[in-house]
């Protein structure tokens, strides 16, 4: 990407997703809480980021995401919702529609498959980093069924408002 950048003359932009790792911003007057973390905040700032920069360039510059894993997830939603803004994507291992542990095993496909071993040995974590989220997933599953678990989540999280179902 970098010889190519350099060839066609383009501007390489690498921004940070809020929350992650270092920016956590501080709102004045807020509760400091994840729900200002979302996939749909963090596209949001992205399109932010893409004007500002075709403002201070003075050109409508084609824009291409790009990003593996979660990163291809983010701009594979980024291209979905903002077709306008960016006009291409290159998502690499990037399964947009469900990721491992959230569905049932009868149902789970490959890209999940995928997302399971990037959080493994097999994909540079540790197996302990897979096997505690495969530990955790039923114990979310189980504390989302009643209120008390509801309300124990919602504070885990710091959730702004309260959770109503651990679906959602």
């Amino acid at each position: 990407m970098w010889e190519l950048a350099e060839d066609l003359g383009a501007l390489i932009v690498f921004a940070e997703h809020r929350y992650e790792p270092l920016s956590h911003p501080a709102l004045c007057g807020t509760q400091r809480c994840f729900a200002y973390c979302t996939t749909a905040q963090a596209i949001a700032d992205w399109v932010t980021i893409i004007a500002a920069l075709r403002r201070k360039h003075k050109v409508r510059a084609p824009v291409v995401a790009f990003g593996g894993s979660y990163g291809g997830m983010l701009a594979g939603w980024l291209r979905m919702k903002y077709p306008e803004v960016v006009d291409g994507v290159i998502a690499a291992s990037a399964p947009i529609w469900q990721l491992a542990g959230t569905v049932q095993r009868e149902t789970l496909d490959m890209p999940a498959v995928a997302i399971s071993k990037g959080v493994s040995a097999a994909g540079g974590a540790t197996d302990r980093c897979r096997d505690n989220l495969k530990a955790a997933w039923p114990l979310l599953q189980e504390a989302g069924r009643t209120a008390a678990g509801l309300r124990l989540l919602s504070r885990s999280v710091k959730a702004c408002s309260p959770l109503h179902d651990a679906r959602a």
